[in-house]
């Protein structure tokens, strides 16, 4: 890793060298990066949430840091890596999102291998600070219950039409159980719903994390920038999942299990306003157990976003159930949660951008669980992000 670092070090310090049109093609790179730092705020007072035994409600300082650099020997062949640190990593496996080559042999059929980015839904696609005009990403996102953030291994992707523009990608590889991944300065982003199992539940073997094997496809449509649709699939060996013992609630069995999660997304970009929506489903059902356990999770969301010359107001809805706890006598406990939120983006200048946001998350019927000391909360957030 460090050779990999110092590498990036050395390809950042050369100047991009831009091939002019009818000379030999050379080489080009092209590197940025961004700081992403922030002040949150939550009301949350219950010494249950978010299995904090003191919670914090106030958090100052640096939310994330990510490095982008694209190098081009060929100028059919691209090698592409993204580092992004956080407060919550807990592993190098964390950090590299990215590192890939991938090899066009025209623009509709391209070969790549490496760790990529999942393609699934534009929101993980798009994850960056300096991309988005919110400061916390959708929970059917961040969450990743519904599939990995990232993929090592192959991919093949491709582009057909002119207006109206076809695109395909399909990877497989292995990829690392994250579960409900924390953000923020607080750690509150990404761990809505994940209360009342006391903190992250990231499979992990001592310090090293368990891998497993699958894939995504995709496939999305796009007219004129204009309408985009997208259709979305995961299957892989999903953690094992854990069957409680309806008298005490402790853990009775770790079974294999299976996952498949489907989704869909849409967008729609008229004139300054832009919508953007998704829904996915996921199933997870044991492989290998005598009895055959099975857990359905849902989440949806849709944000409305005015894209202003320099500010970028929004609103967004979301919902999610994927806070499920499963019993051996097929008694399922879920926890479905709801969340408004909205803000605004200015960017006076194109490296730097300005983020105020408010999200109330509120838990539904509650009271029908044994989570009854569960409360909703309000999260307020300013966001100062600065790239080059």
């Amino acid at each position: 890793m460090k050779k990999l670092l110092l590498l990036f070090l050395i390809i950042g310090s050369v100047n991009v060298i831009k091939a002019q049109e009818g000379e030999k093609w050379q080489p080009q790179i092209h590197y940025t990066g961004y700081l992403n730092s922030v002040i949150e705020y939550s009301d949350h007072a219950d010494t249950s949430v978010l299995g904090l035994a003191n919670p914090k409600h106030l958090g100052i300082g640096l939310a994330q840091a990510g490095f982008l650099v694209t190098y081009k020997p060929l100028e059919k062949l691209e090698v592409k890596s993204t580092l992004v640190y956080s407060p919550w990593v807990r592993s190098w496996h964390d950090v590299v999102i990215e590192t890939f080559g991938i090899y066009s042999f025209n623009p509709g059929f391209k070969l790549g291998a490496g760790k990529f980015l999942t393609p699934l839904g534009p929101s993980n696609l798009y994850f960056y600070a300096p991309l988005n005009p919110s400061g916390v990403l959708p929970m059917v996102v961040s969450h990743h219950i519904f599939f990995p953030q990232s993929i090592s291994g192959v991919q093949i992707a491709g582009e057909f039409g002119d207006n109206l523009k076809i695109n395909y990608n399909a990877t497989y590889g292995n990829f690392y159980i994250t579960d409900h991944l924390e953000s923020g300065v607080l750690g509150i982003q990404g761990q809505e719903e994940i209360i009342p199992f006391s903190g992250p539940y990231e499979v992990y073997e001592g310090n090293r994390p368990l891998s497993y094997l699958g894939g995504s496809g995709r496939l999305s449509f796009e007219y004129q920038e204009m309408f985009k649709l997208g259709l979305n699939i995961f299957e892989g060996s999903e953690y094992n999942l854990v069957i409680l013992d309806p008298a005490t609630g402790a853990p009775d069995s770790f079974e294999p299990a299976k996952q498949t999660s489907l989704g869909v997304d849409l967008g729609l970009n008229i004139k300054n306003f832009e919508l953007n929506a998704e829904y996915w489903t996921a199933s997870n059902k044991t492989t290998e157990s005598a009895t055959e356990y099975s857990i359905e999770y849902k989440g949806y969301h849709a944000e409305l976003i005015y894209n202003g010359d320099k500010f970028k107001p929004w609103v967004r809805y979301e919902y999610i159930e994927d806070a499920k706890a499963l019993f051996t006598d097929g008694s399922l406990i879920d926890l479905p949660f709801v969340s408004y939120s909205g803000g605004v983006a200015y960017r006076p200048i194109f490296e730097t951008i300005f983020k105020i946001e408010y999200r109330r998350v509120m838990v539904e019927d509650y009271q029908k669980t044994a989570f009854t000391n569960f409360k909703d909360y309000n999260y307020y957030l300013f966001s100062m992000v600065f790239s080059f």
